[in-house]
């Protein structure tokens, strides 16, 4: 998959820092929110972003100055989506919201993989209201996407065996420890195995067997 451009819908907490990710690794990224006040202060919050990884010695100065002349802030969804490759969706977790998010994208854009950043919302759902429902899939990422390897990709009923694919491999190009989910259960597979050891722990300290202290050093 040519992910050259990529649109990323939603500049909250997780959307700007996938936007940061993907131009760090060099892609031309638009971003766009309804959110005006979102938009606004998006640039900034990039800005932060690329400066922390910096300051850290995670990428080098020069390379994160870069990566923020290939963003640019989008003026409507059209000129976020229209010829991109690839659609990020970070909107908030509401089928009703991501649902007319998608019916969008799909009208504006004939081509592109749209995935949506949802920790728990089935896209076999939010899919139903693409007229081409093969090209959709949840990429979950672990918050903040920028720095944790962890995405949950998700697909639908009607997701196309080379949407997994290619999105797979787009995640392992931007340096993701990409899992498949093959099933869709609430959750995905990070969230109910943290659950499973959230359970556990309150159980072991409920019991007597160990202070909560000893969990926390356990764990």
């Amino acid at each position: 998959m040519d992910t050259r451009n990529i649109g990323c819908i939603g500049v909250g907490t997780i959307g700007h820092s996938w936007a940061t990710l993907f131009a760090i690794e060099g892609h031309n990224v638009a971003v766009y929110d309804v959110n005006q006040d979102l938009l606004k202060s998006a640039m900034e919050r990039i800005q932060a972003s690329a400066a922390f990884l910096a300051e850290k010695g995670l990428v080098a100065q020069k390379d994160a100055e870069a990566a923020l002349e290939r963003i640019r802030v989008a003026n409507d969804m059209s000129d976020c989506v229209s010829g991109v490759d690839y659609v990020q969706e970070s909107a908030f977790e509401s089928y009703d919201i991501k649902k007319k998010i998608f019916s969008e994208v799909d009208r504006l854009n004939d081509s592109a993989v749209i995935a949506t950043s949802s920790s728990g919302l089935l896209m076999t759902e939010i899919q139903k209201a693409a007229k081409k429902p093969e090209r959709c899939i949840v990429a979950h990422p672990w918050n903040p996407p920028l720095l944790l390897k962890l995405v949950e990709l998700v697909p639908g009923e009607r997701t196309s065996a080379q949407t997994v694919q290619a999105t797979y491999e787009f995640m392992e190009e931007l340096g993701k420890t990409p899992v498949v989910v093959r099933k869709e259960v609430p959750g995905f597979i990070g969230n109910r195995l943290q659950a499973a050891l959230w359970r556990e722990a309150l159980n072991l300290v409920n019991s007597g067997v160990a202070s909560v202290e000893d969990v926390d050093r356990a764990c």
